[in-house]
């Protein structure tokens, strides 16, 4: 079963006017400064083209003053070059050692300027100044600027994450004719900001009941769905998001505002693009369900819990994931970059703590004293987190708001299997439109599955029929507040998150699906259908009854939930 989940806001606590100041994680050594003939490349002639450019020369290139002025904690010291009345060039070469990356992609700055005419009583009047970068240990060069006049400004370029920093070396030159003028303030490498805050939990699966106690669904072995997901930047100040999972695969544990060394493959995660997460949920257990009935081995819920009502919603399951993390790096530029996905490690049923709900303990059919609903409302207490900081008259514990909304992830949330055939309360479908619209919820290869009394259990291979549902897209969003654990207060991160502690922290997520290509029968798992027993001829009692309600269909269409890859089971006919 895959599920996915779009990042959509940090409300009240995003995009304030707080700095970031990345981590500075390395400044370079002077590798070379100045050179003799043909000993290093160089932008010779670029200022005024005379057929050489960037490559070696015959003369030798000068040294730049005061070299590590570049390199030192101080950006009003500089290096540079102040050639006057002369043709020379200058260069100086800048060469950083290995730092072990930490998942996050590094960023390059160079702060440096070509300065107007009479600065600090040099002229400036030709040909040219610049910086040059290389990542390959010098291989190859890149070019960041090269002119006659450049305001002071930082250049930042983004080095991937797998990028080996011995190999990154930094070039800044200058091209005298006669008179030039270049200082460079300082070069480094820095990381964005890196932390996490502490939703109270995700909702990672709906598996919709199937009609009658003998019935089961099986997701055991099946595959997923596959969509595109986006992230909606909502910003006002015009800010950036993107995505980078920085561990793909299993979830780590986080506490301390560290990760540890605990890992589960219970939930994997992987980017699905630039701007979104894919979650799997891989458990190989609690991946089958049972429907209705007395006779139900695994699924006794509903008040009536009897084959003879068909397909009864309170006995579908939720899963809901409660002590997830959401990692975030924030650069000093006000963009995030959202890392996906660990888990809380004050969790003492960490690493992964998922928790099974039927839909009847929280719409109100089953009381919440009922054993079957007693012991996941209790762990949606999450007690183990009182710890953390929490907006004021907040807690760690669900609210009824957010059992609410975590009842909304299934559309049959409020619907009973008694209500009257065509309840606004259960959505179905009609000819010729379909209230179940695509991309949510597609038709599947299974249409017209029987359900009647006396038939003998059949397999159903159930998959998603094709879809070419271009630009359509659904959208389920949520609100909820999260926690900070202390290890964050008064950092950087929590300043860039743009909030104190004890202002809001409420953190809106979206599941969302768009059809942009077409699905081509992707198995999503398999239906047993089993119908009610017929006891006498004729069958005492009759199915189906009269009258007959909406659970009571003899025939089922099969819909794929494309949120979460499971399917269910829409009424299609009643006799």
């Amino acid at each position: 079963m895959k599920w996915r989940l779009v990042l959509l806001a940090l409300l009240g606590v995003f995009f304030a006017k707080a700095a970031v100041a990345d981590q500075i994680i390395a400044r370079p050594t002077v590798s070379l400064n100045g050179w003799g003939a043909r000993v290093h490349v160089g932008a010779y002639e670029e200022g005024q083209n005379q057929g050489f450019n960037f490559g070696l020369n015959n003369g030798p290139t000068l040294a730049y003053t005061n070299p590590a002025n570049a390199v030192d904690t101080s950006t009003t010291t500089f290096a540079y070059s102040a050639q006057q009345h002369t043709h020379q060039y200058s260069g100086c070469v800048y060469r950083f050692t290995a730092v072990a990356p930490t998942g996050v992609a590094r960023i390059l700055n160079i702060d440096s300027e070509v300065p107007a005419n009479g600065t600090d009583g040099f002229i400036v009047t030709a040909r040219s100044a610049g910086v040059w970068y290389s990542i390959d240990g010098g291989t190859s060069w890149v070019q960041v600027y090269n002119l006659v006049r450049r305001t002071r400004q930082t250049d930042h370029i983004t080095l991937s994450v797998s990028q080996d920093l011995s190999k990154v070396q930094v070039m800044i030159f200058s091209d005298s004719h006669d008179d030039m003028y270049h200082k460079v303030y300082d070069i480094n490498i820095s990381q964005p900001v890196a932390g996490y805050v502490n939703p109270k939990y995700v909702v990672v699966g709906v598996v919709y009941a199937p009609p009658g106690g003998k019935s089961f669904v099986d997701y055991t072995n099946s595959n997923t769905v596959s969509s595109t997901l986006t992230v909606t930047d909502t910003s006002t100040v015009g800010k950036t998001t993107s995505v980078s999972v920085t561990q793909p695969g299993g979830l780590f544990g986080f506490l301390g505002g560290s990760r540890t060394s605990t890992n589960s493959t219970t939930l994997t995660q992987s980017n699905q693009d630039s701007v979104s997460v894919t979650a799997s949920f891989t458990a190989t257990s609690g991946l089958q369900l049972f429907g209705p009935g007395q006779s139900s081995p695994s699924n006794n819920c509903g008040p009536l819990a009897t084959d003879f009502i068909g397909v009864d919603h309170d006995c579908d399951i939720i899963k809901v994931w409660v002590n997830p993390v959401m990692l975030f790096s924030l650069a000093n530029t006000g963009a995030f970059t959202w890392n996906g996905y660990g888990s809380s490690a004050l969790d003492p049923v960490a690493p992964i703590h998922v928790v099974d709900i039927l839909v009847g303990c929280l719409n109100g059919d089953i009381a919440a004293s009922d054993s079957r609903c007693a012991p996941p409302l209790g762990e949606f207490q999450r007690t183990w987190a009182a710890s953390e900081n929490w907006p004021a008259g907040q807690g760690p514990g669900l609210t009824q708001t957010d059992l609410n909304n975590i009842l909304a992830s299934d559309p049959w949330g409020q619907c009973l299997p008694t209500a009257a055939i065509g309840s606004t309360a259960c959505p179905t479908f009609t000819t010729p439109g379909f209230t179940l619209l695509p991309p949510q919820f597609t038709l599947s290869s299974q249409t017209n599955v029987p359900y009647r009394a006396g038939a003998p259990q059949t397999t159903y291979m159930v998959s998603a029929m094709n879809a070419t549902t271009q630009g359509q897209k659904s959208t389920t969003t949520h609100t909820q507040t999260y926690g900070i654990e202390d290890s964050f207060k008064g950092t950087s991160f929590l300043m860039g998150f743009g909030a104190s502690v004890g202002q809001s922290q409420t953190l809106t997520t979206s599941f969302e699906v768009e059809n942009k290509t077409t699905v081509m029968n992707t198995f999503t798992g398999t239906a047993n259908i089993t119908g009610p027993a017929c006891n006498g001829n004729p069958c005492n009692p009759a199915y189906p009854p009269i009258p007959q309600k909406y659970g009571e269909g003899t025939e089922f269409n099969i819909f794929v939930d494309n949120f979460f890859g499971t399917f269910v089971f829409v009424p299609a006919a009643y006799n």
